[in-house]
Parts: structure tokens; sequence; C-alpha cells
């Protein structure tokens, strides 16, 4: 698979991820945008059954936090023998979606696929001592915040509470933090030629307190209802969904107030977040599977086996 697309941080980079198959000759830079300018011949598809060795995914929708996490995801669950496929990157990657049927027998097998894949990406596990942030090290991704994406870095997750300033948002950092792909969009998963279930689409990942997987639960702003279904880790005693859901439409209809506040509370200083700015560039590109290129993003993707 492949992307084309705008880099987050905005500074060059290519990703090479995990190694092509033996005797295969991966496009890559200008031949591969050549490729993708002459157009899709297939149209939309979900899976092709004749199982091609890599996708090509092109576009402006396309973020650097999207491939790391993709890479993540794909890694991991392998390590943890998970029956739940993502596809791997070899150079870059992104696959066609399809909007599912209305019938209920439909939109059960759907819940089914994504409660599935849901299940087994929240057991990644998270580093001791993880910071709330995107998986690229950049700001938080999440439905809470405006066009969500937080307005600024956070250096703990005891900043995170306080810029919220929510007095029912209480202990954050007791709460486990968990990989969140927040994207729960029904297209974004579905099952391959074997039956096995596939997860697309990791722009929107970031590692957070349990209770902001838990929001999605309850915002189902998808039309899927998966409530009760999906066991997300907590810490007895603390719960701050409810407390989420009421605060995110205020930081959402007050967005810019929400982010001038941010910058007045603990590490929000320009110091400081120039400085974490800083700390992302140069772990991006000294990063073992990145390094300096053109300024679009071109990767290629395995089909996950």
């Amino acid at each position: 698979m492949t992307w084309l697309g705008e880099l987050e941080p905005p500074i060059d980079l290519e990703f090479e991820g995990i190694a092509p198959p033996e005797g295969v000759d991966l496009p890559k830079g200008d031949k591969l945008l050549s490729l993708c300018e002459r157009g899709n011949p297939r149209g939309f598809i979900e899976y092709p059954a004749e199982s091609p060795v890599f996708f090509i995914k092109h576009g402006l929708a396309v973020y650097w936090n999207e491939v790391l996490a993709q890479d993540m995801a794909y890694r991991e669950l392998r390590k943890l023998g998970s029956s739940v496929r993502v596809p791997g990157i070899f150079y870059a990657c992104r696959t066609m979606q399809r909007a599912c049927k209305d019938d209920e027998a439909e939109a059960e097998r759907v819940r089914g696929i994504v409660v599935h894949c849901l299940n087994d990406l929240i057991r990644i596990p998270v580093a001791a001592g993880s910071r709330p942030a995107a998986i690229d090290g950049g700001r938080i991704r999440h439905d809470v915040f405006d066009c969500r994406v937080a307005s600024r870095h956070y250096e703990n997750v005891n900043q995170l509470e306080e810029h919220i300033n929510y007095p029912l948002v209480k202990d954050l950092e007791r709460e486990p933090m968990i990989f969140l792909q927040e994207d729960w969009f029904p297209a974004n998963f579905m099952r391959d030629a074997d039956g096995r279930p596939v997860a697309i689409d990791f722009s929107e990942t970031s590692i957070l307190p349990s209770s902001f997987a838990k929001f999605l639960l309850w915002d189902n702003r998808f039309g899927i209802t998966i409530r009760g279904r999906v066991d997300i880790p907590v810490t007895e005693g603390v719960d701050n969904t409810m407390a989420l859901l009421h605060i995110s439409g205020l930081i959402n209809m007050g967005a810019r107030s929400f982010s001038e506040f941010g910058y007045r509370v603990a590490g929000g200083d320009r110091e400081t977040q120039v400085r974490m700015n800083e700390s992302i560039r140069t772990a991006a590109s000294n990063a073992v599977d990145a390094e300096a290129g053109t300024s679009t993003v071109a990767s290629i993707g395995s089909s996950s086996t």
C-alpha cells in the first residue's frame, strides 16, 4: 500500500518498514508517484480476491502518525499472537473503504468485526511512563478536541487534566494508558478472503488514558453501538467517561478559549512547547525506520500476511 500526503510533523521523511517479499521490486520516489497519477483501474474495492503483493494509497488526507501507528499495530499484534490482521508497511499504504449496508444482519456482522479488532488493538502494550500523545509524538488526536487534535503537547497526564480544568475529571493519571485507534468508522474494519478481521486507517491513533476509549463507546457518532462489548482496562474507583462527554462539547464550542488557557497552565509555555516540537522532529529524523526524503509521504504496505 502507498501513502502520498503531507507529513506531520512538517519535515521531510521517508519510511522503510518491513522487508518486501524476495524478488519483489517495489516502486519508490518518482516511479511510485507516476503509478499513482495513472488512476485506479479497479474502482472502489474492499479486498481483492487475488491477494496482491501490495496496495497503493494516495491522497491529501494522510498523516505521518497513521504510518507509525499502523506499523506499531502490525508489529505488536504479531508479538501478541493475535488473529487480528493489520496491513504491514513496506514503504507506505492505504486501502479503499466501502459503506456497509443498512440491514441489521450486515450491521451485526460489521459490529462483530469492529469489536474483535478493538479488543485486540487495545491489548497492544504501552511503555511505562508514556505521555498522552499521538504515536509519532505529536499532539493527541481524539474527538474530545476541536477538529480531533489537541491544541498543545502534554508532558504527562496531569498536565492534560489541568488543561481540561473540569472538576468532574479526576485522577486521570491513575487510569491505564492504552493504544487507542479512535476512528471507529465501520468501513475501517473488514475481513479478508480467509475470514480474518482486518483493521485499517490509523491516522487518528494516540496513547491515552482508558476513559478516552470509553468516551467513544458513548459518543456513537458513526451509528454503530458496541457498548459493553469492548474490554477496556480500568482502574477501580476511577472513571472519567461521563466527565469527558460533558466537557467535550464545551471544548469544541470554545476552542479558542480552551487553546489559550492551555498555554497558561503547566507545560503550555512557549519554551516547553517549542522544545517538545524540536524533540519530536529530532526523534523522527533519527528513527531507525525514517530517513530524510521528500515532502510527500510515499509508503507501500503488505496485505498483512
